[in-house]
């Protein structure tokens, strides 16, 4: 590993915030992380970590969000934590342990000043909102609580960071995303894609070399990382997203990262020989079963559409949409849990409907009804996916697309984002 230059630019990331996107399910693909080590930051190469998107994700959705149900206890982060304290739903060493996450957070970002105190604000902030609004229940607790921890660490060795950029704390598994000014987070479809890498160079999917290399161990580490951290989210196990994006305000959920999840963990269960795995698989599928902004369902063109984002009900997304359906199907193979066979059923019906108002007849809308453009990389990355529904399904209407969505790609409509620099806070 080399040490982080504090000058130079960071190349192909993009400016704004990031929401990180998988090549294809399960692809492997090099991604560029900073690594916290005893108060030390250096950069390293994950080459089974999908790497950010190259551009941001999308625009404000035409649909802003809408209010999530709100628990009947409210009150500060503290607060809520001795609320559970005496109700028995956490144990003393849980609370002694919380507070003094919260405690050391709270102390670094009164030392530290600037950006990074800033950013760590930002962390503990929204910690607060969610306590005072009654959704600071046991099940988010480790999550929430690893999030500040995890930021204490990093804002206080003053990094040189951009927008986008991975953060890994070895030896755990799981990696955090910076989100501009809203510090790092947990990202869960780029951690369930960076298990799907694991999976493919266990079973052979990347070549019989990329199977010698097989990480076991580190895939299963990874899942039980994973799994420790879901919420229980309206009766279902969720991978929530704390921060906030666009109008969604956290906690909210990706219909393109749950099914990731399931996809992962039922690879991971049969693989290891871990039917636990399965439990929160399934359990996850309730993410599909509940209307937005609770779950990520929206009934259209006689199916199921699966919102990539639970509070924007109104804006679909092609790509994430699809990704979403494809990971339904893998579960629903692996699993034989007729639950998830109707909901791919469900999402292939109105797939095959929708896939035609994305066509411009030169390229693809990324996301309807605000008719943007989708990225060339988004546009490589929607028609791999049609060309795997066209093989799942054999329909015409994937196959047709697929074939003309790659011709389109010989004559690029649209060209990828400049890079960001690195901003070292603190100073």
């Amino acid at each position: 590993m080399r040490r982080a230059s504090l000058c130079r630019a960071l190349p192909a990331l993009a400016v704004g915030v990031l929401l990180a996107i998988l090549a294809a399910p399960g692809a492997a693909s090099a991604s560029e992380v900073l690594v916290y080590r005893d108060g030390k930051v250096t950069t390293a190469t994950d080459p089974l970590l999908p790497p950010p998107a190259a551009q941001e994700l999308s625009p404000t959705p035409a649909a802003g969000p809408e209010p999530e149900a709100r628990a009947a206890q409210t009150g500060t982060v503290k607060q809520v934590l001795a609320e559970n304290l005496a109700a028995g739903l956490i144990t003393q060493a849980d609370f002694d342990y919380y507070n003094a996450i919260w405690d050391e957070g709270v102390a670094t970002r009164d030392r530290l000043g600037g950006r990074c105190a800033k950013q760590l604000g930002k962390v503990l902030s929204h910690a607060d909102r969610i306590a005072n609004g009654g959704q600071l229940s046991p099940s988010r607790m480790p999550a929430t609580f690893l999030t500040i921890r995890r930021n204490t660490q990093f804002w206080a060795s003053r990094p040189n960071v951009a927008p986008g950029q991975r953060v890994a704390f070895p030896p755990a598994q799981m990696v955090f995303q910076h989100y501009a000014g809203q510090g790092i987070q947990i990202q869960p479809l780029g951690n369930f894609g960076k298990a799907n890498g694991l999976w493919g160079e266990c079973v052979g999917r990347f070549g019989a070399k990329k199977q010698r290399k097989c990480k076991a161990e580190e895939l299963r580490q990874l899942l039980d990382e994973l799994v420790a951290v879901r919420a229980e989210r309206a009766g279902f196990a969720a991978w929530e997203y704390y921060f906030d994006f666009l109008r969604g305000r956290p906690p909210w959920i990706s219909g393109m990262a749950q099914a990731t999840a399931v996809q992962a963990l039922a690879r991971g269960a049969q693989f290891l020989g871990e039917p636990a795995y399965m439990e929160p698989a399934s359990s996850a599928l309730g993410a599909f079963e509940q209307s937005s902004p609770i779950g990520v369902l929206v009934r259209s063109a006689g199916g199921n559409h699966y919102l990539l984002y639970s509070f924007a009900r109104g804006y679909r997304v092609l790509n994430g949409f699809l990704q979403a359906v494809i990971g339904l199907h893998d579960y629903a193979q692996i699993s034989g849990d007729p639950r998830a066979q109707s909901l791919f059923a469900a999402g292939d019906r109105a797939a095959r409907r929708e896939v035609p108002r994305y066509d411009t007849g030169k390229w693809s809308y990324y996301a309807l009804p605000t008719r943007d453009l989708a990225p060339y990389g988004y546009q490589q990355l929607v028609t791999t996916f049609l060309q795997r529904m066209c093989r799942l399904t054999g329909a015409k209407v994937y196959c047709r697309h697929a074939a003309r969505f790659s011709r389109y790609l010989r004559k690029p409509q649209t060209k990828p984002g400049a890079g960001a620099p690195r901003k070292r806070c603190g100073y």
